[in-house]
């Protein structure tokens, strides 16, 4: 009765899944045709611009999906604090089916060729897309930087260099017969992605068939989540909120059992366990207590802040202490905030957290679409001055570093930024209130607060700016 049970809930999720394949196919057919759609000479879409940086930019479309699961518990695409999920603890996870005694030799084979395709083809993406270069140029690039290295001085580097050197050299043939069958309209992905949840299937099959169909039933559904979250997450940590934890507690369990006639024995397979466990969490305090955001190495050996402690002492007031975090914030919401019927555009900061009525007041444009497509249709600074005035517009904040989290490969968002800045550049009808960048004068070599690059040499880079219709 259990089988049977078991049988209709795996056939049920399958006939699923494959339906999901099918909609999704033509839903990234359709991402695929409006990303390579070109607005003006700008290009880009606020799709490729801002999913894409989790979900990755690998060519062909197979990669940037089998790749996935390494480069959203690695952070190799988006590097952020709050998307760590636990990698440490995670690389246990797949190496957890290796515990089974019950699993045919066919499957132990095949399992480890294709964790080993895995793995070479996630690393090779990876060094290719933070260097720069080519799956075929890959393997000289990274010689050329292993001359440089003095085994003596930095072992751990050699040693790293060499093993990547060694998947590189497997991820060029990969790269080769994938790139050779992958076309648009893509035909290999997504049948691809199908047989991997199949093989996988089968393999869980083999290996907890005899399992209590409790535990049969929680494995198939985190398998099942995760392939749906793999399929339609674009990289987003956080649309696979169950998954993480669930994958977390599976590694810990399987890890922490008896399992008689296992591959290890059971004081080594718990002692890894156990190990790992201890370093990640002594990783995990001294990470998140330190001042991950410090600009010195004194300053992120402290466990605490010291502005917020003479805050709690009464020496400091909440404005000092928050200019100590956000230079020039608190002079800038006093400024803003002394009416509260003008709109404000956003284009990125914190700032709104400090402006009343933030909610009805600011309307937040981080990848630039909205100034873009009202450019595109009033393009002499007088006519967007005059549609900004209309729609009650008064004041622009700008992140400066906005083309920094500019991931595409022909720099579209950068191009917005500077359309956005040569509309604000000498805009007659637009004043400076407040930016924390400073530059030196050519003039007069004198160090002021100025947005522009060309009035002379940057001395702080700054984070943000605010500018007001007169």
């Amino acid at each position: 009765m259990k089988n049977s049970i078991l049988s209709h809930i795996k056939l049920a999720g399958t006939i699923f899944f494959v339906s999901m394949l099918l909609t999704s196919a033509e839903l990234s057919a359709q991402a695929e045709d409006s990303g390579n759609q070109k607005a003006g000479d700008l290009g880009g879409t606020v799709k490729s611009e801002d999913l894409h940086r989790f979900f990755g930019y690998e060519d062909p479309l197979a990669f940037r999906y089998l790749s996935l699961p390494y480069d959203a518990v690695m952070n190799t695409n988006v590097k952020e604090f709050t998307i760590e999920v636990g990698f440490l603890l995670l690389l246990l996870l797949p190496l957890a089916l290796f515990l089974s005694p019950k699993i045919k030799p066919v499957f132990w084979i095949s399992l480890a060729i294709l964790l080993l395709l895995f793995l070479a083809l996630s690393m090779g993406t990876t060094y290719c897309s933070q260097h720069g270069v080519s799956a075929e140029n890959a393997p000289a690039h990274l010689q050329e930087v292993m001359a440089k290295q003095n085994f003596a001085e930095a072992p751990f580097d050699s040693i790293r260099s060499i093993y990547q050197w060694s998947l590189l050299q497997l991820f060029v043939p990969i790269n080769q017969a994938v790139s050779s069958i992958s076309s648009l309209p893509d035909t290999l992905t997504y049948p691809l992605l199908l047989g991997v949840f199949l093989f996988v299937l089968l393999l869980l099959h083999h290996c907890f068939q005899s399992s209590q169909i409790e535990k049969r039933s929680l494995i198939l559904f985190t398998c099942f989540y995760g392939s749906l979250w793999l399929l339609l997450s674009a990289g987003l940590t956080w649309y696979g909120l169950l998954l993480f934890p669930m994958a977390t507690m599976l590694t810990i369990y399987k890890w922490g059992s008896r399992v008689e006639g296992g591959l290890f024995p059971e004081k080594l397979q718990k002692g890894v366990l156990y190990g790992f466990a201890g370093i990640w969490l002594l990783m995990s305090i001294s990470f998140r207590m330190a001042n991950y955001d410090a600009s010195s190495a004194e300053l992120a050996s402290r466990l605490y802040y010291p502005p917020l402690a003479a805050y709690r002492n009464g020496e400091l007031t909440a404005e000092q202490v928050t200019d100590m975090f956000r230079v020039g914030y608190p002079a800038v919401a006093k400024i803003i905030n002394q009416e509260t019927e003008s709109l404000i555009y956003l284009a990125g900061t914190y700032l709104p957290y400090f402006i009343k009525k933030s909610d009805a007041r600011c309307y937040a444009d981080i990848y630039l679409e909205f100034f873009i497509n009202l450019n595109q249709k009033y393009p002499q600074q007088t006519e967007s001055n005059r549609a900004f005035r209309y729609m009650g517009f008064r004041y622009f904040i700008m992140d400066l570093n906005l083309p920094l989290v500019d991931k595409t490969p022909d720099k579209s968002l950068t191009r917005k930024v500077d359309k956005l800045m040569s509309y604000i550049y000498q805009n007659p009808e637009m004043e400076l209130v407040a930016t924390d960048r400073q530059i030196k004068l050519n003039s007069n070599g004198q160090v002021v607060n100025a947005v522009f690059l060309n009035e002379g040499p940057l001395v702080n880079a700054g984070t943000f700016a605010v500018f007001r219709l007169k």
